[in-house]
């Protein structure tokens, strides 16, 4: 579990960078210590939030956001 430091939510990660908060906020991964509300956009600041596969968090944000690996 991830504790949200903004406003003391907790996260329990899903998968692939992916998280769900108390109030049921879709979050994603944007670094370790630090989340983006896919609901609203806000960025969080998040205890340790460790990714087994660092590509993974990567390879979703460039799928995202439509980057082509080179």
């Amino acid at each position: 579990m991830i504790l949200n430091m903004d406003d003391g939510d907790i996260i329990v990660p899903v998968g692939n960078g992916l998280g769900m908060d108390s109030e049921g906020d879709l979050h994603m991964r944007v670094g370790e210590h630090m989340s983006m509300n896919m609901n609203n956009g806000d960025l969080h600041m998040v205890s340790n939030w460790e990714d087994d596969d660092p590509e993974n968090c990567n390879n979703f944000i460039s799928h995202l956001f439509g980057f082509k690996d080179k």
